[in-house]
């Protein structure tokens, strides 16, 4: 793990340190690194929210078929051989 340093105003070290202490995190370190995934997922549901706007405004729906599951379905085989047993 790397080490990083950061300066806070007083009000946000104390705010920090709260929360530490509040919520039973083990250490501020832990706190951070808790925020930062928090962001990540957040930018994550973001970016799939973009895409799954541009897929309903990518044209008119079109029936789901049989055919449609099991092309799919090779689709993912073809990529993911692990689960060749699976489905």
């Amino acid at each position: 793990m790397e080490t990083m340093n950061i300066t806070l105003p007083p009000e946000m070290k104390t705010f920090v340190q709260e929360q530490v202490d509040q919520c039973g995190y083990g250490s501020v370190s832990e706190y951070i690194r808790r925020l930062i995934r928090e962001d990540q997922e957040r930018k994550t549901r973001l970016e799939i929210d973009r895409k799954l706007l541009e897929a309903l405004d990518g044209g008119p729906a079109v029936p789901w078929t049989h055919q449609d599951l099991e092309a799919l379905k090779q689709q993912v085989r073809a990529r993911h051989p692990q689960l060749q047993d699976e489905a």
